[in-house]
This record gives structure tokens, sequence and C-alpha cells, in this order.
């Protein structure tokens, strides 16, 4: 990854980087990326409807966490992820998925890592499977 992409994730930058991130970028078609892209919104309406009905499926966001750091890379992912979702309410079910997978990065430029709880109630659901 292109060394200028060490900048904090923004508005206008962000696309750029998930394109360059992208492992398919040999290949790419509008229509794949999107598919791809549209990963991040599956993992934000499923952590919506759990922090409202507390049902998740886990295993179904777990995959989706894998499918994410194999098509753009491990940090390049969670750097995404932190950016797609600004609201702090989301950080600490990212981090806990993410630590739960073993690949939350030592450090991202989006927010810091430290500062961020983890989900009692994820770590929960995560210990039962």
């Amino acid at each position: 990854m292109n060394k200028a992409f060490n900048k904090r994730l923004n508005a206008n930058n962000w696309a750029i980087y998930a394109v360059k991130a992208w492992k398919e970028s040999e290949k790419v078609t509008t229509k794949e990326l999107n598919k791809d892209l549209k990963t991040f919104s599956y993992i934000g309406k499923s952590l919506k409807k759990f922090y409202k009905t507390n049902d998740i499926n886990i295993r179904i966001i777990l995959n989706q966490i894998i499918k994410l750091n194999n098509v753009f890379g491990i940090v390049e992912s969670a750097r995404m992820l932190f950016f797609y979702w600004e609201d702090p309410s989301y950080h600490s079910a990212i981090k806990t998925l993410l630590i739960y997978l073993n690949t939350l990065p030592k450090s991202i430029p989006e927010v810091d890592l430290f500062k961020i709880d983890l989900d009692e109630r994820l770590i929960k659901i995560l210990e039962s499977i």
C-alpha cells in the first residue's frame, strides 16, 4: 500500500484507499468492487440490529470480516471498518470482533484503539461459539 495512505482516512480519500487496497485490482470492475464494498453495509446493519434487539448472527459477521480481510488486507480492512462507522458506538463491537479474529492492528490513524472498550455482550456471544 502506498505510504501516502498512512494519513487518516476521510470522506475524500476513503474510496480511493479502498480501490488501492482491493486485492483484485488487476481485474477491477465496478460491479465486483461494489459487491465487496457492500460488505461494510451488511456488517453495519447487523450491528445496528444487535444494538437494538440484542440479536446477531455472529458467524455471518465473522465471515464477512474475514472476507474483507481477504479482499482488502487486514490493516486496510480495520482502517476502513473504523472509518466507515465514525460513530464510536460501533467501535467497541468492531474492536471486539477483530480481537476475536486476531486481526486487530496495533494502531491505525483513524482511532486510538487503546481508548476503545470491548463489548461485553459480544464477548459472551463469542465465548459460546
